[in-house]
């Protein structure tokens, strides 16, 4: 027996079973799928068993999808931390991730923290929009950096500001690194470097942290098999720099409404087929040469 699932783009005749998944997870990330119904339908059938399909309903059901309340919440988090580090707030400045002249989310998190902190410390503290001005700031007599972004996935960029701080030879100077979420093992790792960094809310690998012996081995290879399927180049960007996230990240993070982090897993986001047709997907990722 089939049924008709009706959605904006196309009826789709679907089995007892798979409507049952795309139901079942519809109901528990509500907010993450909603008007996903093709995305969900294309997902279930481009799985080959149901090791797959189970596969894929565990993530989607831990997929942390943060709405504006949670996000709010994980602001007051950093704005405290902030306020705890008791530095002279006159000579400490907020700082973007951002060192070109392209808008990422680290420029939100920093528009995003202004008022929280103002109320916090009565006072307005300064903001630098893009790190490669950081030492421009620093001539002026600020001393104290909070580098601040969206998401820590794989420790690369974290490490990559940290040692361009190192390099501009601030005598005297202090960064501390502040972030929305990240994954557990970046934290680790950028920890291990000697980077003072705070993360909201942290988070575990996908598939590593969930599943161990046969299991982790069956699941990592039937997510390969998974991303086998999917086109090995977009314009510039070659899907394997992604295979299980960037940096074999296994992240199961966005907000809602916005760019996906390449951290997970391009099964959720990589909008074209092997075959170069377009996909539908329950994350939406937008990047130059993608």
């Amino acid at each position: 027996m089939t049924y008709t699932l009706c959605m904006k783009k196309t009826n789709a005749k679907l089995t007892r079973n798979a409507y049952n998944w795309i139901f079942s997870l519809s109901r528990k990330q509500t907010a993450m799928l909603k008007d996903k119904d093709v995305a969900l339908a294309e997902l279930y059938d481009l799985c080959d068993n149901d090791i797959q399909r189970n596969l894929i309903k565990d993530l989607i059901i831990r997929f942390h999808c943060f709405d504006e309340e949670i996000y709010n919440l994980a602001l007051m988090q950093i704005v405290e931390y902030i306020s705890n580090l008791g530095y002279n707030i006159q000579n400490t400045a907020m700082v973007a991730f951002c060192h070109d002249s392209s808008a990422d989310s680290s420029q939100e998190i920093l528009q995003d923290l202004k008022v929280p902190m103002t109320k916090r410390l009565n006072y307005t503290i300064k903001t630098i929009n893009r790190f490669d001005h950081l030492h421009k700031i620093y001539n002026s007599g600020y001393r104290h950096f909070i580098a601040v972004d969206e998401f820590l996935g794989s420790g690369q960029t974290i490490c990559n500001r940290y040692k361009d701080f190192l390099s501009k030879n601030l005598k005297d100077a202090t960064i501390d690194f502040c972030l929305v979420a990240g994954m557990s093992d970046a934290i680790s790792y950028a920890r291990g470097k000697g980077i003072n960094v705070y993360v909201a809310y942290e988070m575990q690998k996908g598939i590593s942290h969930y599943y161990d012996g046969k299991d982790l081995e069956t699941n990592k290879r039937e997510m390969s098999l998974l991303e086998s399927k999917l086109a090995d180049t977009i314009d510039r960007t070659q899907l394997n720099d992604y295979l299980f996230g960037y940096g074999q990240s296994e992240a199961l993070y966005s907000r809602l409404y916005k760019n996906v982090p390449n951290n997970v897993f391009p099964i959720m986001w990589w909008k074209r087929y092997k075959d170069n047709s377009i996909r539908n997907t329950i994350c939406d990722r937008i990047q130059d040469g993608y």
